[in-house]
C-alpha cells in the first residue's frame, strides 16, 4: 500500500478526500472573486454569462433553494 501511495496511486478513500479538498479550494477562489466583484459593482447579482464566476453564483443560489449549501457557506455569502 505504502508503495502505491509513495507513486501517486489513490485509493477510493483518498480520491474522495482530494476531490473535496479541490472542491472546497474551488469554492473559496470564487468566494474570493464573489467578494471583489460586489467591491467593483456593489452588487452580488453575477450575470450568468459571466463565465465561471456567474455559473457558481447560479449553482449557490440553486443549492441554497433545494437547501444543499452549508450554513456555514449560507452565512459568509450573506455576510458580503
Amino acid at each position: 500500500v505504502d508503495r502505491l501511495r509513495g507513486i501517486g496511486f489513490l485509493f477510493a478513500g483518498d480520491a474522495k478526500a482530494a476531490l473535496r479538498e479541490a472542491t472546497e479550494e474551488v469554492w473559496e477562489t470564487r468566494f474570493g472573486e464573489l467578494k471583489q466583484y460586489r467591491n467593483e459593482h456593489g452588487h452580488c447579482n453575477v450575470p450568468r454569462g459571466q463565465g465561471e464566476l456567474g455559473r457558481w453564483v447560479r449553482y449557490q443560489r440553486e443549492y441554497h433553494s433545494k437547501n444543499q449549501l452549508d450554513q456555514a457557506k449560507v452565512d459568509r455569502l450573506r455576510g458580503i
